[in-house]
């Protein structure tokens, strides 16, 4: 290939990988309403910023429905035991699992990653906790008939 065919492509693939970059939707439908930070996004640093403010959402919505489980709970110390325990282990098994996707290789990670790396982390970030959001909610209803849902809903009835 002549190298002026070269220079021609390295554009080329430079715009591909912005647009793919700034193409990239939030982690969760859920967050439907941080669109416009994504729809006016221009740069990447924005993108990130982007990321880490749902991831911030995201967050802030576990926190609340696990307090309202504390909450609804609060009688039953063997159950708040157990849930504290589990929440430190769901979180401690959260971060190291984004920490597992992206390693800091020795030197410079970011030289490995790139400058998407932030948005990559709290996207991860993101999509493991609206799981996590979805299980304490399913922990929250009472399910008629569903005697291994575990019973620790809002009419539970149970200590």
């Amino acid at each position: 290939m002549k190298s002026g065919s070269r220079l021609l492509i390295l554009p080329l693939l430079i715009s591909l990988s912005l647009g793919f970059v700034f193409a990239q939707k939030p982690a969760s439908k859920a967050m439907k309403k941080q669109r416009s930070c994504w729809d006016t996004a221009n740069t990447q640093g924005e993108v990130n910023a982007c990321a880490s403010s749902e991831f911030k959402e995201a967050d802030a919505e576990l926190s609340r429905l696990y307090r309202e489980l504390l909450l609804v709970n609060k009688e039953d110390h063997l159950f708040l035991q157990k849930i504290e325990e589990a929440q430190r282990a769901w979180i401690a098994y959260r971060d190291a699992h984004v920490v597992s996707m992206y390693p800091d290789y020795p030197g410079n990670s970011s030289r490995f990653y790139g400058s998407v790396l932030p948005m990559c982390w709290s996207q991860t970030k993101t999509r493991l906790t609206m799981e996590r959001v979805e299980l304490l909610k399913e922990m929250l209803e009472d399910i008629e008939g569903d005697v291994c849902q575990g019973g620790h809903g809002r009419g539970s009835g149970l200590p």
